[in-house]
C-alpha cells in the first residue's frame, strides 16, 4: 500500500482530494455553494461584515448562569449536559459578544421532544 492509497477501494488518492466514499464526504459537511444552499432551510446569512471583538466582561458567565436558568426550566431532567462553551467561557480573553451554550439532550434529532419548549422560554 503507498503513502496515497488510503481508500477503502485500495485506489490511490491524490494528496488533497476529496475522498471518494459519499458517505465520509457528508461526515465532512457540505463544502460546496450548493451543498451549503441544500443543507438550509433558509438562504444562508451572508457573512462578508466585520468581526467585532471585545475585551473579557466579568457578566459574561452570569449571563450564561441566566439562560442556563432558563433552559433548565424549560428542560428538566432532559438535560445531559449543559455548559458554557466559546470564547466568552475563557475568563480574560477576548471574544465576540456572544454567549455560546453547549445543551445536550438524549437524542437530538427527536426535535420535537425539546425544541417547543426552548422556543416558549
Amino acid at each position: 500500500m503507498s503513502e496515497n492509497d488510503n481508500t477503502a477501494s485500495g485506489a490511490p488518492q491524490e494528496a488533497g482530494s476529496a475522498p471518494s466514499d459519499p458517505a465520509r464526504s457528508s461526515a465532512q459537511g457540505p463544502s460546496t455553494e450548493e451543498q451549503i444552499r441544500a443543507a438550509h432551510i433558509d438562504e444562508p446569512a451572508l457573512l462578508d461584515g466585520p468581526i467585532r471583538l471585545v475585551d473579557y466582561d466579568p457578566e459574561w458567565p452570569r449571563l450564561f448562569e441566566r439562560e442556563a436558568a432558563r433552559i433548565r426550566v424549560a428542560l428538566g431532567e432532559q438535560i445531559v449536559l449543559l455548559e458554557h462553551v466559546g470564547s466568552t467561557s475563557v475568563p480574560g480573553l477576548a471574544a465576540k459578544p456572544r454567549i455560546d451554550i453547549l445543551l445536550v439532550v438524549p437524542n437530538s434529532a427527536d426535535e420535537p421532544a425539546y425544541v417547543p419548549a426552548l422556543e416558549v422560554a
